[in-house]
């Protein structure tokens, strides 16, 4: 379930918003922006929608296990339905950071990785509870 929490913490879509949000740095024009944020936009909703599906499924499967002997084959069949929601979410992430890329020149592309690899590099910051 690390893609459910992925998406929790926003971190499916971070390359797509880290490009609408830097924008200026990698020197976009309009037309890019714009159609940066559209895909933003539409991948997250759609993420929220996967997002929402799997925690229901997710809350079954645990229902399920609850059980004190629950029956194997629905069992499993709800694993697959889990699991094939994370796949989900996980090639939409994919699909969407893939796109964003497709939309830059190879130049805005390299300074991109750059930055990925810059904040990697930084310590992560938690949050207070």
């Amino acid at each position: 379930m690390a893609s459910a929490q992925s998406a929790r913490r926003g971190g499916g879509l971070a390359e797509a918003r880290l490009v609408e949000r830097s924008a200026k740095r990698l020197e976009l024009d309009e037309k890019t922006v714009a159609a940066v944020k559209k895909l933003v936009a539409d991948a997250t909703a759609e993420e929220k929608k996967i997002s929402e599906k799997l925690r229901e499924e997710s809350g079954k499967l645990r229902e399920m296990l609850d059980e004190a002997l629950p029956e194997e084959a629905a069992l499993m069949k709800q694993a697959e339905t889990v699991n094939g929601l994370s796949l989900d979410l996980q090639k939409l992430q994919l699909g969407t950071t893939l796109g964003v890329r497709k939309l830059l020149t190879p130049e805005q592309r390299t300074e991109l990785m750059e930055m990925r690899k810059n904040m990697r590099q930084q310590p992560r910051r938690r949050r207070q509870p």
